[in-house]
C-alpha cells in the first residue's frame, strides 16, 4: 500500500514537472523577439561604348608575274571581317596615299608606279581585258548588301565584277548599316594590268583598308 502511495506522488511530481516545463516553453516562444524586414532599391545604370575590331584573311595579295595585255587578278580575293556594336553600322573604306593618278604599285627604282585604273569608286567599271589598264579593286561580296555599282559577280575572279582605282584618301567602297552581332565579312580583290612600255621590273605597295562606325 505505501508502494502505491509513493508512484502515486512521484507520478503526479513528474507531471508537475512536465505542466511546468510546456508552460515554459510556450511563454518562451511566446515572449521570443520577433525578426523585422525592410527593402528598398538600387538604380544601376551604365553606359556601353561603342567598339570597332578589323582584320584581313590575309594581309598579302600577290599578283604574280606580269605581261602586258594581260590581266593579272591574283589567286584569291581578302575577306574584311569587321565586328562593332555600333547601332548604325559601320562604312568600309581603301586608300593608298598615293596622290594623283598612281597606284601603290611602285618600281623598285623608286620612281615609276603602275597607273590607276580610271574608273572611280563611285561608278566602277567592267574591266576590258586587254583595253583597261592601271590596278582596280572591286567588292564582289558582301554579308550585308552589297553595292550594285560593283556589278553582279560572286567570285574575286569574276568577269562580272566591276573595278575602280584606289583614291589617295580613305573613299568609302561598302557600306553596312544596322547593328548586327558577330563578325561582318566584305570581300575585296584587285586586278592590274599595264601597257607595253611599262617599264619591266618588281613592283610593290600597300592599301589601307578603313572601318568607320556610323554614330548617327
Amino acid at each position: 500500500m505505501g508502494k502505491n502511495i509513493n508512484n502515486y506522488v512521484k507520478l503526479k511530481e513528474m507531471k508537475k514537472i512536465i505542466f511546468t516545463l510546456v508552460i515554459f516553453l510556450v511563454a518562451l516562444f511566446q515572449f521570443a523577439p520577433i525578426a523585422r524586414a525592410a527593402t528598398d532599391t538600387i538604380a544601376l545604370s551604365t553606359a556601353v561604348q561603342t567598339s570597332l575590331a578589323l582584320s584581313l584573311s590575309s594581309n598579302v595579295y600577290a599578283f604574280g608575274n606580269l605581261i602586258a595585255g594581260t590581266p593579272l587578278m591574283g589567286s584569291a580575293g581578302i575577306d574584311i571581317d569587321v565586328t562593332t556594336n555600333a547601332s548604325n553600322g559601320y562604312t568600309l573604306g581603301i586608300s593608298d596615299g598615293v596622290a594623283g593618278t598612281d597606284s601603290a604599285l611602285l618600281h623598285t627604282d623608286g620612281v615609276t608606279r603602275i597607273a590607276d585604273a580610271s574608273a572611280l569608286i563611285a561608278a566602277p567599271a567592267l574591266w576590258v581585258s586587254g583595253t583597261t589598264k592601271g590596278m582596280g579593286v572591286t567588292v564582289y561580296a558582301a554579308d550585308t548588301s552589297k553595292e550594285g555599282k560593283w556589278g553582279t559577280g560572286a567570285t574575286y575572279d569574276s568577269a562580272d565584277n566591276k573595278y575602280a582605282g584606289v583614291p589617295t584618301g580613305a573613299t568609302t567602297i561598302h557600306t553596312s548599316a544596322a547593328y548586327k552581332t558577330g563578325a561582318d565579312t566584305t570581300s575585296i580583290s584587285f586586278i592590274v594590268d599595264v601597257p607595253a612600255d611599262q617599264k619591266a621590273g618588281t613592283y610593290s605597295g600597300n592599301e589601307t583598308i578603313t572601318a568607320t562606325a556610323v554614330l548617327l
